[in-house]
């Protein structure tokens, strides 16, 4: 073996090692989660999935900004600042978790169990802070609902959070409380197990799925600046089904959004759906295993899916993976390793994958679009788009640690920068990770 291939495994047994945590989030399902600057993914919360009586306070964070395999995600327990506890409230599942405009709180929503609770978590802080008392809800009413920020204005809305189960608005400068009324033709006690995100592209809301429709529709716009700020949306291609308890999240800075999972009538379901924003177009990708009210997440390449639940047709559970699985969006293809944005290369954005129904590694490469140009891709529409920009620091977490580890990981470091140092000598290949950890 050469000395430079020898590095090349010294550096990805490393790398393997580094990324172990102490200690790892339980499996659950209907858990708070979201994504800073996709950077960080945190989840909080959730039902136990053997035993629904039992639910759980955890608060843990995924670190994004580097590489890993599935085997050993880089989990770290968020631990709070002295005097600064997690409420007892969020000992809780069925909430709900908002990103503040800045990127430096975290808002969390209950408003399934009663009274309805509210409280912020700020990152530059790590301390915590209650909010005013929630408007009151319908009794008896499912109340599986999706918080979002409007990211021109700050304000969050969460379908069906208001008191006739109508639209709940928030605004985070007067903290103050608001109702929106529901989609033209539709009636208020219609909002539940649906899914609701922000896009960028569209500088608005988009209102998917649901156990019931609030309007004729399960495809929503919500434009809250628009004349008319709800609209049901046409879209073409492999149009999903209405899915109840699905995720939907937006990449590639909201030229995408995914649709992975959930249930239609009782049936449980593992497909992933593409829309692809300026055609409004949908694609069918591989499917995973089937599972809902799970935790989604993106970065750069990577759609990311833990938690959940699943089970047989005999209505019995299945016990999911306890780790996070991984679906790569260049290649197409469920894989089990994460490639952080600083270790691709600049390169096309992927449009629509091949439709496909199989699993695992299976999948082939999808068609591309659009330019990269110094760090931008510029797409269909000509927008330009940032997809490979140095991510920001997040120093949310507080984990605790030992000697011992901080000598490995300056040890580490040492090795990594001896890699790096060679390679820059000696060749011009893109990244210093071998070939096997790619596997895209």
């Amino acid at each position: 073996m050469s000395f430079g291939a020898w590095l090349d495994s010294l550096l990805y047994y490393c790398l393997l090692w580094s990324v172990a945590s102490a200690r790892a989030p339980t499996m659950v399902y209907f858990n708070a989660y979201a994504t800073v600057d996709e950077n960080t993914f945190y989840i909080q919360g959730g039902t136990d999935v053997t035993n629904s009586s039992i639910t759980y306070n955890q608060f843990f964070s995924l670190d994004l900004t580097r590489s890993w395999n599935t085997s050993n995600p880089p989990w770290s327990e968020v631990i709070t600042a002295a005097g600064g506890r997690m409420p007892a409230r969020l000992k809780a599942s069925f909430h709900s978790m908002s990103l503040s405009k800045d990127k430096k709180t975290l808002t969390f929503w209950d408003l399934y169990n009663t009274p309805p609770y509210g409280s912020n978590f700020h990152l530059d802080t790590n301390k915590w802070e209650d909010l005013s008392a929630l408007p009151a809800q319908i009794p008896d009413r499912l109340k599986v609902l999706k918080a979002a920020t409007d990211a021109t204005t700050d304000r969050v809305y969460i379908p069906g959070g208001a008191p006739g189960n109508e639209m709940l608005a928030y605004d985070p400068f007067s903290k103050a409380f608001s109702v929106i009324a529901v989609p033209p033709g539709g009636t208020p006690l219609s909002w539940s197990t649906y899914t609701f995100a922000w896009n960028e592209v569209r500088r608005s809301f988009l209102y998917f799925g649901g156990y019931e429709m609030p309007g004729p529709s399960y495809f929503y716009e919500y434009a809250p600046a628009a004349a008319i700020p709800w609209t049901a949306l046409t879209s073409s291609g492999s149009v999903p089904p209405q899915l109840s308890n699905s995720c939907m999240v937006s990449a590639y800075d909201g030229a995408k959004m995914i649709v992975f999972g959930g249930t239609v009538i009782g049936k449980i379901y593992g497909s992933l759906y593409i829309l692809d924003v300026p055609t409004m177009t949908w694609s069918l990708g591989p499917s995973s295993q089937p599972r809902m009210a799970m935790s989604c997440s993106v970065s750069g390449d990577n759609f990311i899916v833990w938690g959940g639940v699943s089970w047989n047709e005999s209505a019995k559970t299945v016990l999911l993976p306890a780790t996070p699985v991984i679906y790569n969006m260049y290649s197409a293809q469920w894989k089990t390793n994460f490639i952080s944005k600083q270790d691709t290369a600049p390169r096309l954005v992927p449009t629509t994958p091949p439709s496909s129904t199989g699993s695992g590694e299976s999948g082939g490469g999808g068609t591309e679009t659009g330019v990269v140009i110094g760090g931008t891709v510029t797409g269909p529409s000509g927008v330009e788009n940032p997809v490979t920009a140095a991510p920001k620091s997040n120093n949310a977490a507080i984990i605790g640690g030992s000697a011992s580890a901080g000598i490995v990981i300056v040890s580490i470091a040492v090795m990594v920068g001896v890699v790096v140092i060679r390679r820059r000598r000696n060749s011009r290949r893109r990244v210093s990770l071998p070939m096997e950890f790619w596997n895209i």
